[in-house]
């Protein structure tokens, strides 16, 4: 799979097309990727050991790539639920003056703050109820405890800057931000090879029909997240060519999104594929069981969150001269 994308990034990046005229390399994609299919299993396992290497460094990149649009999408929740609620509340005041006023909002402002604070309380107390559970079953050795200590600490953190410094996101990013981390977490200490430091090691789903469900669920994570990261991707590009339009718009006319190139989504594909292969072979280990660089890999793409989501907050500050969206 990671082949077959990234020959087809290239082919997208000479052709410099869209995805329309990509459309019609069918003739092409299919042929190819039947036979990469098939030569796989004649390549030795010495080129999968290098492979694994790569394919666990990409995995980091993903991981990134993935919460940075999580921090995007909680922001763009967070946005129109304040709306609604600001909408509402302003149709409510219109017709208090004027019963016959026309409300352009369905649902009233009680439903909306209902569920702005039903999504924090879920993610936030979720997040909180995983760190006792990390404390209960994973903190027996200081590996655990010290991951599941900085786990708190970042909740808090992010939580308490997010409310108080000026022009803050408010409740909602740190609440979603905080579950991921802490299921982040929760993925780097079970992955510890330490028996004596993971008390559920030894229970692996060994029967074909857990592992069909496993592998079933997997692929639709990692379907969502390419599709996802991908298409945000494309529609910031987007956006960076609608900027110098004006500029532009003599020398060419086509930053109506039609002729965004496809290469940035078969990337993205590329990078899910080899994450994928990760998660279905317990990151390359021979025994198929825990293993300490799948530990580390979680655990440093958590703290990779941190900072992303910390930057979000103080580069307004930092930068002042730049403006954020």
């Amino acid at each position: 799979m990671s082949c077959f994308f990234l020959l087809m990034a290239i082919v997208s990046a000479l052709s410099d097309r869209g995805f329309n005229n990509c459309c019609c390399l069918w003739c092409f994609q299919l042929p190819l990727y039947g036979a990469l299919f098939v030569g796989a299993y004649a390549i030795s396992n010495d080129f999968f050991y290098g492979y694994a290497w790569v394919a666990r460094v990409m995995s980091v990149l993903f991981l990134v790539l993935q919460i940075i649009i999580i921090v995007d999408t909680t922001y763009n929740v967070r946005d129109y639920l304040v709306d609604k609620i600001d909408m509402s509340d302003a149709d409510e005041r219109v017709s208090l003056l004027s019963s016959s006023a026309p409300s352009s909002s369905r649902f009233p402002t009680w439903f909306w703050k209902s569920a702005f604070f039903g999504l924090v309380a879920l993610a936030l107390g979720g997040a909180l109820a995983g760190v006792g559970l990390l404390y209960y079953y994973y903190a027996v050795c200081q590996v655990g405890h010290v991951f599941t200590t900085i786990t708190l600490a970042a909740i808090v953190v992010v939580t308490g800057l997010s409310v108080t410094v000026e022009d803050g996101p408010g409740l909602l990013p740190p609440s979603i931000l905080s579950l991921y981390i802490a299921f982040l977490c929760y993925e780097s200490v079970s992955a510890n090879p330490n028996a004596a430091c993971n008390p559920f090691l030894t229970y692996q789903a060994t029967s074909t029909a857990n592992t069909v469900v496993a592998s079933l669920i997997g692929a639709a994570t990692i379907t969502w997240t390419s599709w996802s990261t991908a298409s945000s991707l494309i529609r910031m590009d987007v956006d960076d060519k609608d900027d110098h339009v004006v500029v532009e718009a003599g020398k060419q006319n086509a930053s109506d999104g039609s002729d965004v190139p496809s290469w940035q989504f078969h990337l993205i594909m590329v990078v899910g594929a080899m994450y994928m292969a990760m998660v279905l072979s317990q990151w390359d280990t021979a025994s198929g069981h825990a293993d300490g660089a799948a530990m580390w890999v979680h655990i440093t793409s958590q703290w990779v969150s941190i900072a992303v989501y910390m930057w979000t907050l103080v580069a307004p500050y930092l930068v002042p001269d730049r403006e954020f969206r």
